[in-house]
């Protein structure tokens, strides 16, 4: 069981993500707290615009410089997971946390850095904050909280 989830661990992460984005996509159409400022059509296609444009930033930059940077790690050893012999478990758990505390420094920092700010801006002009604002990212950030995670 153990070597099937591991082998399929990137389709389920993603299937299970995008089944909980749609239940609260849905959740919010129908039963809104509010009414929205923008028309539900137009707030998604900026929305899945800005998704499609992150993506393809994403999927021509990060495949080779994250295959290196991991390649590099294991053959110098570097790395808290390389350097401690951990259970798997915990292993994990200190991988979640890391992850977690790295994507909160960020968001900081795009908080504090005025060129971050300008990328992180198009995510807190949402005139609607719904599930939809999670996908908010410019190209830029975008590319930058990949690099993060």
């Amino acid at each position: 069981m153990t070597r099937w989830l591991l082998e399929h661990q990137a389709d389920l992460q993603s299937y299970l993500w995008l089944a909980a984005f749609g239940v609260v996509a849905v959740w919010e159409t129908f039963l809104p707290r509010r009414a929205f400022a923008v028309p539900a059509g137009a707030r998604w296609i900026q929305q899945l615009t800005l998704v499609a444009l992150g993506s393809v930033v994403i999927r021509i930059c990060m495949p080779l410089a994250a295959f290196a940077l991991a390649a590099l790690a294991e053959q110098r050893g570097f790395g808290l997971l390389n350097v401690v012999d951990a259970p798997s478990w915990l292993a994990l758990l200190v991988g979640v946390v890391a992850l977690d505390l790295a994507n909160y420094a960020e968001h900081r920092l795009a908080h504090a850095v005025p060129l971050l700010w300008r990328f992180h801006q198009i995510y807190h002009c949402d005139l609607d904050v719904d599930c939809g604002t999670s996908l908010r990212h410019h190209p830029g950030e975008a590319l930058v909280l990949q690099a993060v995670a």
